[in-house]
């Protein structure tokens, strides 16, 4: 074997052990769940606008 082959070295644990918030980011999900909002406030009021039409 030479020098450049990496091989499995068990007590690398960088990629498993690592907590949630360092893997994935927290401003996707905050992007998310503000867009949900959005589309949220975004039909309450089309709904308020058609029952405001039909009154």
């Amino acid at each position: 074997m030479n020098s450049t082959t990496k091989t499995h070295d068990s007590t690398d644990t960088s990629n498993r052990d690592a907590p949630l918030s360092k893997k994935a980011p927290s401003s996707p999900f905050l992007l998310v769940a503000l867009s949900y909002l959005g589309m949220l406030l975004l039909a309450a009021l089309a709904f308020a606008l058609l029952i405001g039409m039909f009154r």
